[in-house]
């Protein structure tokens, strides 16, 4: 969605936008395009629109290894990010992501 330089680095930043309607949410990311730029400085940006909106910062370094522990699935079109909220806290299956929230200077 985005291509940014910053002291001469180039940055592919992908924005997905999700509608947040219960404790749980989810957004999906094209496999070709996730193969595409995830060997560069890519950045996924998740917009969880609700009352309060969430901005959710993922490294494709991130992605990768969710895929690999299996917290997040993976089949030939699509990569599947399944969120929920418990206790003020932000999951994707059982890892926490708390620290990906609100998290921008992760774009370095």
């Amino acid at each position: 969605d985005i291509v940014a330089i910053k002291n001469g680095k180039t940055f592919y930043i992908q924005v997905k936008t999700t509608q947040v309607t219960s404790s749980s949410f989810s957004v999906t990311i094209g496999s070709k395009s996730f193969q595409r730029y995830s060997s560069n400085d890519c950045y996924y940006i998740i917009v969880a629109r609700a009352k309060e909106n969430k901005y959710l910062v993922f490294t494709a370094d991130d992605i990768k290894r969710m895929i690999s522990n299996e917290a997040i699935s993976k089949s030939e079109n699509k990569i599947s990010m399944s969120f929920s909220q418990s206790d003020g806290h932000l999951y994707i299956k059982n890892e926490k992501v708390d620290y990906s929230l609100n998290s921008f200077e992760r774009i370095v």
